[in-house]
């Protein structure tokens, strides 16, 4: 996987389980997450990962996450317990991307992600269409990446 395009799902990740600003938390559990992402790039058919990741419950009360990736910057246009959407960009020496994004607490338990991004890199043009679906499975952030 491209290192822009890489650094983009890790950075959406870890969006999809943190506030941009405390006033309006999404409404998840802190802990250790399970993801699975399916990424299509260019139409093509979507490649599986799985990911693992903790989630505090500071990160959860502030906008700790998304400080990790100064390449990327977010805007909200929606902000509910249940729902974030908004546009994202993300820029560094080997490419752009913009796009939207929308992040749905469907339980707090249950997150769901969407991407839909455009743009530049080494290799030429990027269309990616990123889905995340994760699952609260520990209170405990042991074996999981922070």
């Amino acid at each position: 996987m491209p290192y822009l395009i890489h650094r983009v799902a890790i950075a959406l990740t870890l969006a999809a389980l943190s506030s941009w600003a405390s006033a309006q938390a999404l409404n998840l559990r802190a802990g250790g997450w399970d993801m699975t992402m399916s990424m299509a790039m260019g139409g093509g058919a979507p490649r599986i990962t799985q990911l693992k990741t903790c989630v505090t419950k500071e990160e959860l009360e502030s906008d700790q996450a998304l400080q990790k990736d100064e390449s990327c910057v977010q805007k909200l246009t929606v902000r509910t317990p249940t729902r974030f959407a908004g546009t994202m960009s993300c820029k560094n020496q080997a490419g752009q991307v913009q796009g939207t994004f929308e992040i749905v607490a469907v339980a707090p338990d249950s997150v769901h992600l969407t991407t839909v991004s455009k743009g530049k890199g080494p290799q030429g043009n990027i269309d990616m269409r990123l889905e995340m679906k994760g699952r609260w499975a520990s209170a405990s952030c042991k074996g999981y990446d922070d």
